[in-house]
C-alpha cells in the first residue's frame, strides 16, 4: 500500500516538473514571438508594440489561471508566474522606449494626410 502511495506521488511530482518546463518553454516562445513581430515594424514603434503584446499575453495567461482555478504552487512555475514575467517584460520594454521619438513618428505619419486633404 506506502509502495503504491509513493509510486503515485513521484509519478504525479513527474507531470507537475513537465508541466511546469513547458510553461516556462510557453513564456519564452511568447517573449521571443512578440520581438520577432515587432521586428517588422518601424523602428520607434517597435518597443511600444511589445509592450502592449507582452501585457496583452499577461493578460490572457492570467484570465485563463483565473477561470481554470489555477492554484499557487511554491515549487511549480504556474500561470500566474507567467502572466507576471510578461508584465514585468512588457512594462520594461514600454519604459525603455523613448516617447519623443514615437510622438515624433506619429506626427510624421498625421501630417501627409492633413496636408493632402
Amino acid at each position: 500500500m506506502r509502495d503504491n502511495h509513493r509510486r503515485l506521488r513521484s509519478v504525479t511530482a513527474g507531470i507537475d516538473e513537465r508541466r511546469s518546463l513547458r510553461r516556462q518553454w510557453e513564456c519564452a516562445i511568447l517573449l521571443s514571438g512578440a520581438l520577432a513581430a515587432a521586428s517588422f515594424a518601424p523602428h520607434p514603434i517597435v518597443l511600444p508594440i511589445v509592450s502592449v503584446v507582452l501585457i496583452a499575453a499577461a493578460a490572457i495567461a492570467s484570465g485563463y489561471a483565473w477561470l481554470t482555478a489555477e492554484r499557487r504552487v511554491a515549487g511549480e512555475f504556474g500561470r500566474w508566474d507567467q502572466a507576471g514575467i510578461l508584465v514585468f517584460a512588457g512594462f520594461a520594454a514600454a519604459l525603455t522606449g523613448d516617447s519623443a521619438e514615437v510622438l515624433q513618428f506619429l506626427e510624421g505619419l498625421v501630417e501627409p494626410r492633413i496636408a493632402g486633404e
